[in-house]
């Protein structure tokens, strides 16, 4: 089934830009912004152990001076009693002249690994004309919150998540992105009845694009093709809502995902580094 997105040729560079603004807003919807000399940071007290909640997005100049950005992070997260999670470094690759930068920024934060993301576009839409009857249904997440709810705390139990306080957080983040207009969630179900959640995935506005946030399949319920039908309605719903492009980012070492993603005609077009701390907050 070829779904007709009206693809626009806009510049790779535009796209990355564009669809860190979108994915930043996620974090602005679960907490203020925090205006920072080196870029922007979210430091949420209410959602303390959830990544989009407790990182920075870092400015092009922000590895100029790697000490002074280095100690402005970490006073803003030392003010809330917190530790930053990720840091999303400029959002071109670091040039030959700022890998020594980096370098010192990273001596700053010495428990953390360094990680690769690729932004894919989806250029040639590709899905079953027919998805499997034992794939899902697919409502709007607002349709039915206490689902979401029930797979978001489902999803932290099966990742080992014991603490009560941990599960409420999560499941709170899942309502509380969907009390932005501008984000859309998509939430797969079993025929059963009462239905099971197996799957979601969000959209973000990315200007005149849409950018996939989050797809994710209970660990229970992979293979059965759900992760594709939820990419077939998101490309389904962009066309509809005529967006020029669709768009997702994945880790360079997620074969799994990279495979699916090509499969169903998304290509990588930029790549995007965050520094992932392994400090987490309690």
């Amino acid at each position: 089934m070829r779904i007709p997105l009206p693809i626009v040729q806009t510049p790779p560079d535009n796209l990355l830009r564009q669809a860190l603004r979108a994915e930043e807003s996620i974090s602005a919807t679960l907490t203020d912004p925090l205006p920072l000399a080196c870029g922007t940071a979210y430091a949420s007290e209410e959602f303390p152990n959830l990544p989009e909640a407790t990182c920075v997005y870092l400015t092009d100049t922000a590895l100029e001076n790697p000490r002074a950005t280095a100690e402005e992070i970490t006073a803003a997260f030392q003010q809330k009693n917190l530790r930053p999670s990720q840091i999303h470094l400029p959002p071109t690759a670091p040039p030959p002249s700022q890998l020594n930068q980096l370098n010192q920024l990273n001596q700053f934060f010495p428990r953390h690994r360094l990680t690769t993301d690729s932004l894919m576009r989806m250029t040639n839409p590709s899905f079953p004309d027919e998805p499997p009857a034992q794939a899902a249904t697919i409502i709007p997440g607002r349709a039915a919150l206490s689902l979401l709810r029930q797979l978001a705390e489902s999803t932290e139990r099966a990742s080992g998540t014991t603490n009560p306080a941990e599960l409420t957080q999560h499941a709170a983040a899942a309502e509380r992105l969907l009390d932005d207009p501008r984000i859309d969630n998509l939430l797969a179900l079993t025929h059963d009845t009462p239905p099971t959640p197996t799957g979601t995935l969000y959209l973000a506005p990315a200007n005149d694009a849409l950018l996939i946030y989050n797809l994710y399949v209970h660990p229970a319920h992979t293979r059965r093709r759900i992760a594709t039908t939820l990419l077939r309605h998101a490309a389904d719903l962009a066309a509809r809502s005529r967006a020029k492009n669709l768009l997702l980012f994945c880790n360079q070492t997620n074969t799994p995902a990279l495979t699916l993603y090509r499969k169903t005609g998304f290509t990588p077009i930029a790549s995007r580094h965050t520094l992932i701390l392994t400090q987490p907050n309690k």
